[in-house]
């Protein structure tokens, strides 16, 4: 049906279930290209200072190894050196690995702002579904991620391949440099290399961003009939919901009264309080079928007397059993003891009356 299409755009309520579902517009592009950029920014101004902290340490240690004979230089002494050269790794690549950490944060936050949603750690069964599986292998969405690994591989190897060729000449002279030459005109490459590739990359991410923004936004459409039962549902009167909720109630308690004749019992307080018990034989505990204060547990008590229910006065387990157990629910393990001498003291009751051919059973005080 024509209706049915999905054509109208989402609404603020539908956007704010997506959400809480986990459904959010993202692009993990955005954080891998920001991130790339950091690291060669950060790179290009801490790293005069990472080559001249190494070269210094380079030389220091080639000049205590000289002055060090062989047979004088221990495990211990390689343990040392070791852990020397972990250190200064760790204080050179830190500020790198916590702006790439920050940046990527960021690029999270700023797409998606930060929201705990525990469905999504729910187990989803329909991802094992086959169908919808090789839908997502084979749809429009994984050719585009196909496109987009191949133009990530192009973004690589095509800037890298002008920028070697381009300076051959300097990389074939790289034998015959000092090594200290040989390792700035390396690094120069290299960081060149990579601003053109994170360039490269922001384009990429800026694509990717714009066609999940589409699918996220094609996928989250409505019917028709769907915006316009939210839209009633929104723009319903106070006064009508007042009037719905109290309708429910009204049903809700009509269907408990309908149950007190089927009760094995009413507990009374004597006057405010009434709860009607019946035994459920499939669990083998008594159930609440009903339970009213007041007015309602006067209206109970009335419908129990007509049906023959025979009521129990027993106050504080009246006040109880109101207070911990809802309609239809089953009575807590505490209180089968009580409940047990009260249903005993009933079902001896029924038995004499029927003894005596009696057929009614009139109100007794426990």
């Amino acid at each position: 049906m024509a209706g049915d299409d999905k054509t109208e755009k989402a609404t603020p309520k539908r956007r704010e279930e997506a959400r809480k579902e986990g459904n959010v517009l993202r692009s993990m592009e955005i954080n891998s290209a920001f991130a790339m950029l950091a690291a060669f920014g950060i790179l290009s101004v801490w790293g005069p200072g990472i080559w001249s902290r190494l070269q210094e340490d380079m030389v220091t240690r080639l000049r205590s190894l000289g002055t060090v004979g062989t047979s004088d230089f221990t495990i211990n002494d390689t343990m040392t050196m070791f852990a020397d050269v972990m250190r200064l790794m760790a204080f050179v690549t830190a500020p790198i690995m916590v702006g790439m950490l920050v940046v990527g944060v960021l690029a999270s936050v700023l797409q998606v702002k930060p929201k705990i949603t525990p469905s999504v750690i729910k187990p989803r069964f329909s991802k094992l579904n086959p169908i919808s599986g090789a839908k997502q292998r084979f749809g429009p969405a994984a050719y585009f991620e196909l496109a987009k690994s191949l133009l990530k591989m192009m973004a690589v190897g095509i800037p890298a391949s002008m920028i070697v060729w381009q300076r051959r000449n300097e990389l074939l002279s790289l034998g015959d440099a000092e090594p200290i030459a040989a390792g700035l005109v390396t690094v120069d490459i290299i960081m060149s290399i990579g601003f053109r590739v994170a360039g490269i990359y922001v384009t990429i991410a800026i694509i990717d961003y714009l066609y999940q923004r589409h699918r996220y936004e094609k996928n989250l459409r409505m019917t028709k009939h769907e915006v316009k039962q939210e839209y009633k549902q929104q723009e319903l009167a106070p006064e009508m919901k007042a009037a719905q909720r109290r309708r429910q109630r009204d049903m809700a308690r009509r269907r408990m009264l309908a149950d007190v004749p089927l009760a094995d019992v009413v507990i009374t307080n004597p006057t405010h309080y009434s709860v009607a018990l019946k035994y459920d034989s499939e669990t083998g505990a008594p159930k609440v079928v009903a339970k009213g204060v007041d007015l309602l547990a006067m209206r109970i008590r009335e419908i129990a007397d007509e049906a023959g229910v025979m009521r129990v006065e027993n106050r504080a387990l009246a006040r109880e059993l109101y207070a911990s157990v809802e309609v239809g629910h089953l009575i807590p393990a505490e209180l089968y003891a009580a409940v047990a001498e009260v249903l005993a003291f009933v079902y001896r009751a029924e038995e004499r009356k029927r003894a005596a051919g009696e057929h009614v059973r009139p109100s007794i005080a426990a």
